[in-house]
């Protein structure tokens, strides 16, 4: 049998293409899940390396960060109330490695006109506010969100370059990863033997008002940067230091010390020795009287060191602060080098300092208050200078007192001079000096407000409060040994000798917990300034007699029976006429 062949043309086209589209099918599927393999590993930082490259620090970061020297790559939690923000925009590399050969040619400092920023956020501005005004002003916005508005409103971190202090010969001189200087205010040190880098520490100018570089923001010295410290101290001409951290506080290093140990006691810092000559008292510390020493030249330096402000806040009283400011103003003079400033970071708490400072001069000179524009102004010299809305709302608190305040501290000899002027007019309006004291007491310590009081504003606290407007402070109340009943209201007050508890009168529900407190905090001594007509309108007087002769033992009945019959005779002699109720406590063991 013979045959030609078949006619197969439009069978194989139809499979072919059929085969054709299911092979770009399953070669879109593979790129699909390659695409979307990609970007979920683009999405988790554990896979995309270094976790430390994608770190962007928050505007909200306090001075308690890393442990000193932390530089394993490893994410570190830079605020323990906090988590590390994670960020899908990488950060710029922290640690290249320097072109030493473009570094020597390239002058990466700007020193004139204003450098490029980095943000697109428009730096804002405030009115100055009249010093007859500020009062006002403050008291009206204590408990209002104006501060918070305006702390949000300020300069946020990274607006302008920070080659010098990335460079990763460099970096390891930084106390904490994201508090860099910016280049075109840092502090330039003098170069040692051409040595590239040597240049470096992380501490920037700030101007006040009148001067650009009034101020040296400094972070605290690690074990890699004291010698630089030092470097700066003495380039500087610098005679006065205010150092306002600890060296620890809780499990944190937040400063290297960098003085010697005791009077007499000589340390070398590189090329310059310095050693401690007196130590004297000043206001929430200790001052430190040093000389420096370079080949046959000596300098003199004090360091005044402010150990009371409490770590994650601010200082209790703004009283103490203030006369440590001055202090230290006292101390630098009218000299026309830099005064340093440090705290650990060199900008939260330094920032306070520096704000206040220069501020409370500004306003004493124009008789105005620049408290928004001035640290607008320090952010653009150095990042996150004031670091929280608590520290900025403590500027315009402690600049008020500043401006009101006076030495109230009065010789014994001069008292009964000085009261009997309180009593005199002080004023056109006929007010007494001492109703015009009081005024201003008002202005620097008005009503807290609800939340600084609130464990007396509770429902079941309520009725334990004689007066609905004395209420304890949160941070001092006393607080009774019962984790379910731990409200009194009664406060803890510090005084020069000894620390006092004052309190309300009981109530009738609140005796026990005043006879609690009693037995918690077992005070020698209790002082009633009320008599009977300020308590309630109706009022009864008893007498308690306390009989000590009751038998413990039955062969002791008789003699305790005729000790108990004279005990009634005496009462019944003294309440004859008068109607009286007996209450009969008996021990159980003698029932």
């Amino acid at each position: 049998m013979t045959g030609g062949p078949i006619a197969m043309g439009p069978i194989a086209s139809t499979v072919g293409g059929a085969v054709g589209g299911i092979l770009i099918i399953l070669i879109v599927i593979i790129v699909v899940i390659i695409v979307f393999k990609r970007r979920r590993n683009d999405g988790n930082p554990s896979k995309t390396g270094n976790i430390e490259e994608q770190f962007q620090a928050s505007a909200g970061f306090q001075d308690t960060s890393l442990e000193e020297n932390d530089y394993s790559g490893n994410a570190s939690n830079l605020n323990s109330e906090r988590t590390t923000p994670r960020s899908t925009r990488p950060k710029p590399a922290v640690a290249v490695k320097p072109d030493v050969r473009r570094t020597k040619s390239l002058d990466l400092d700007f020193t004139d006109g204003s450098p490029e920023r980095s943000s697109n956020k428009p730096i804002g501005t405030r009115e100055p506010i009249p010093v007859a005004q500020f009062p006002a002003f403050v008291n009206k916005n204590r408990h209002t969100a104006l501060f918070s508005e305006e702390f949000h409103d300020l300069p946020g971190p990274d607006i302008y370059p920070q080659t010098v202090a990335r460079e990763q010969i460099n970096f390891k001189k930084n106390r904490y990863k994201n508090i860099l200087p910016y280049d075109s205010a840092r502090v330039k040190l003098e170069v040692i033997d051409d040595i590239p880098h040597s240049d470096y520490f992380n501490a920037s100018y700030i101007p006040s008002f009148d001067d650009d570089k009034a101020y040296i923001a400094s972070q605290g010295p690690n074990k890699t940067s004291m010698d630089d410290f030092w470097r700066m101290v003495w380039q500087e001409n610098v005679t006065t230091i205010a150092m306002v951290t600890k060296l620890q506080e809780g499990d944190k290093i937040k400063c290297r010390q960098y003085w010697p140990d005791r009077k007499g006691q000589s340390v070398e810092f590189g090329t310059i020795k310095v050693e401690l000559m007196e130590l004297e008292p000043c206001t929430g510390g200790v001052a430190r009287r040093m000389v420096m020493r370079k080949g046959e030249e000596s300098r003199r330096v004090t360091q005044f060191h402010f150990t009371e402000w409490p770590d994650k806040g601010v200082p209790k009283h703004t009283s103490s602060l203030l006369k440590f400011i001055k202090e230290v103003k006292a101390d630098h003079g009218q000299y026309t080098h830099p005064l340093i400033i440090h705290c650990s970071a060199g900008v939260g708490r330094t920032g306070v300092v520096t704000s206040i400072d220069s501020v409370v001069a500004h306003a004493k000179r124009t008789r105005m208050v620049d408290v928004f524009n001035f640290v607008t102004n320090m952010r653009q010299k150095r990042p996150y200078m004031v670091q929280t809305q608590e520290q900025y709302a403590f500027i315009y608190g402690a600049v008020l007192e500043d401006l009101l305040w006076r030495n109230t501290l009065i010789p014994v000899i001069h008292f009964t001079d000085h009261l009997q002027d309180l009593h005199t007019s002080g004023d056109g309006r006929g007010r007494s000096k001492m109703t015009k004291e009081f005024q201003t007491l008002k202005s620097l310590c008005p009503d807290p407000s609800a939340s600084q009081t609130r464990s007396g504003r509770t429902p079941d606290n309520h009725p334990k409060n004689r007066y609905g407007n004395n209420l304890p402070l949160q941070r001092n109340r006393v607080i009774l040994d019962s984790p379910d009943h731990d409200y009194i209201n009664a406060s803890q007050m510090k005084g020069v000798h000894c620390t006092f508890m004052t309190t309300q009168m009981p109530l009738p529900a609140t005796v026990s917990d005043f006879w609690s407190m009693v037995l918690n905090y077992k005070p020698s001594t209790i002082v009633m300034l009320n008599d009977k007509s300020q308590n309630d309108k109706t009022s009864h007087t008893v007498t308690q007699y306390q009989f000590h002769g009751w038998p413990k033992h039955g062969s002791d009945q008789q003699s305790g029976a005729r000790s108990l019959i004279k005990l009634i005779r005496a009462v019944k002699g003294v309440v004859l006429g008068e109607q009286v109720c007996f209450a009969l406590l008996w021990s159980a063991s003698l029932r």
